[in-house]
C-alpha cells in the first residue's frame, strides 16, 4: 500500500515533535515537488488524443473588419464549434471562435477582424489549434496512424513564421507547433500544421504534471516512496531554527544532521532512480529527428535503411 501523505507528515512529527504540522506538511511538500523535477518517473507518463474534425465551408459569412462578430447565411454553425478557427479567404489571420449562436448563425471571434475584404463565400472554421490535457507538461511523442508517422513537437512559431507565415499551407499535418496559453482554458496550446480539412485523430503520450500533496489521503506517485520524503524533509528540519518558546534541538547541530540526512536521502533517490530505470529506459538518447533536412520520416523509411 502506498503512503499516504498524513503517514509521511506524521513520521516526520515523530522524529521532530515540536515541528508545528503545517510546517512539516510543507517540508513533506516540498520534497516531493523536487523528487517529481528530477526525472520523467515512469509513473508520470500519459497518453491522450487530438481529435480533428472536418472543416467547415458551406454557406456564406459576412464579416466586417473591427468587428468580432461574423454572420452565416446557409452556414451550419453550432456549438460543438467553439474553441475552433475561423478563417475568411485562405490566408491569415486566424482566429479562434469564443461563442456560437446557433438559432442565428452568428460567431464570436477572440478578437476583432483585421483581415481583408474577401468574397464571403471564401472562410472555414477547422480545428487549427488543439490544447493540453489540463495535468500537460511536456510531449514524448506524438504521431499519425494513418500516415504511419511521427509528428514533429519541436518546431517553433519562429520556424513557422519563416515557412509559412500566412499559413497558405494545407494538406497533411507534420508538425505541433508551440503557440501560447489558450485565453479560453489557461491552457498550452499548440498548433498542428500544414492546416488538414479533413477530420483526423493524433495519439500522443506525454509527462503529465503530478498533483500537489494536499489531502491527507494523497499518495505520492510511482515509484516515490514516503520514506525518502521523510529523509529528506528531515534535512530541511536540521536547518530549522524553531520557535523563540520551542527551540529546535536538531539546530544545533544543523550542518551536521543535514549533511547526514541528506546524504540518505540521496544515497535512496539513486537507488529509486535506477530501479525506475528500469521500467523504462530515459538515460539513453535517442536518434535526433530535428536534424533531419526533411519530413516526414515513415516507418516504412526506416525499416528500408536499417533503422
Amino acid at each position: 500500500m502506498a503512503d499516504t501523505f498524513e503517514s509521511m507528515y506524521r513520521g516526520l512529527l515523530m522524529h521532530v515533535p515540536d515541528l508545528p504540522p503545517f510546517l512539516a506538511q510543507q517540508f513533506i511538500r516540498n520534497r516531493y515537488r523536487l523528487i517529481c523535477e528530477r526525472r520523467p518517473w515512469s509513473g508520470l507518463r500519459a497518453e491522450s488524443e487530438f481529435l480533428l474534425n472536418d472543416a467547415k465551408s458551406n454557406g456564406t459569412v459576412s464579416v466586417l473588419r473591427g468587428s468580432r462578430s461574423v454572420t452565416g447565411t446557409d452556414t451550419s454553425f453550432a456549438s460543438s464549434d467553439i474553441g475552433r478557427q475561423f478563417m475568411a479567404g485562405n490566408r491569415a489571420p486566424v482566429y479562434t471562435i469564443e461563442d456560437v449562436n446557433a438559432t442565428t448563425q452568428v460567431l464570436t471571434l477572440d478578437r476583432v477582424f483585421g483581415g481583408d475584404t474577401v468574397p464571403v463565400s471564401q472562410f472555414r472554421v477547422l480545428d487549427a489549434y488543439v490544447t493540453a490535457p489540463a495535468d500537460f507538461q511536456y510531449f514524448e511523442v506524438v504521431y499519425d496512424p494513418k500516415m504511419n508517422w511521427r509528428l514533429r513537437h519541436w518546431i517553433t512559431q519562429q520556424d513557422i513564421a519563416r515557412l509559412d507565415p500566412a499559413r497558405t499551407s494545407a494538406g497533411t499535418p507534420w508538425a505541433v507547433v508551440d503557440r501560447r496559453h489558450s485565453t479560453m482554458t489557461g491552457l498550452p496550446q499548440y498548433e498542428i500544421w500544414p492546416y488538414s480539412h479533413a477530420a483526423r485523430n493524433y495519439p500522443f503520450y506525454y509527462i503529465k504534471r503530478p498533483a500537489d500533496l494536499i489531502n491527507d489521503t494523497d499518495t505520492p506517485i510511482y515509484p516515490i516512496r514516503g520514506d525518502i520524503l521523510v529523509s529528506g524533509a528531515l534535512a530541511d528540519c536540521a536547518r530549522w531554527p524553531g520557535t523563540p518558546e520551542r527551540p529546535n534541538v536538531m539546530f544545533y547541530k544543523a550542518i551536521e544532521l543535514s549533511r547526514e540526512y541528506e546524504k540518505i536521502f540521496e544515497d535512496k533517490m539513486v537507488d529509486m532512480e535506477r530501479q525506475d530505470e528500469s521500467t523504462y529506459l530515459t538515460w539513453l538518447a535517442d536518434v535526433s529527428w530535428s536534424s533531419w533536412p526533411y519530413a516526414p520520416v515513415d516507418a516504412a523509411f526506416l525499416q528500408r535503411h536499417a533503422w
